[in-house]
């Protein structure tokens, strides 16, 4: 019927919930007054936004490294070799965050190093 003003949806999962990357499928119910009900489903996807890992000179001695805050969990490594297979190392040197991001900086040393940031 069309005189129903409360209609009561429920959906899962709930509205207002956070939707991890991926494909996610909501079912909602939604119930009127009069007890009329019906259903429904949707796709939710969330893709992840490339991370950018900057690394520019600081100064004659120091490198640093950046990479967005939302990546706070990733673990930065480093490789003192380019050849397969890569041996890859935590990088120890304390992270700062300024202006929504991760900031390392590091001796440059004189030696080539590669990094990478690894997902949990």
């Amino acid at each position: 019927d069309n005189a129903d003003a409360g209609v009561t949806v429920i959906s899962t999962p709930s509205s207002g919930s956070l939707f991890p990357p991926g494909t996610t499928v909501v079912f909602s119910t939604s119930v009127d007054q009069n007890g009329n009900s019906n259903n429904c489903s949707f796709t939710i996807t969330v893709s992840e936004a490339p991370i950018i890992l900057s690394i520019k000179r600081k100064s004659a001695n120091n490198v640093e490294l950046m990479w967005p805050v939302s990546c706070a969990s990733y673990q930065l490594e480093q490789s003192s070799v380019a050849t397969v297979p890569m041996v890859w190392t935590p990088n120890s040197s304390p992270v700062i965050v300024t202006n929504y991001q991760n900031i390392v900086t590091i001796p440059h040393g004189g030696t080539n190093r590669f990094f990478r940031l690894r997902s949990p």
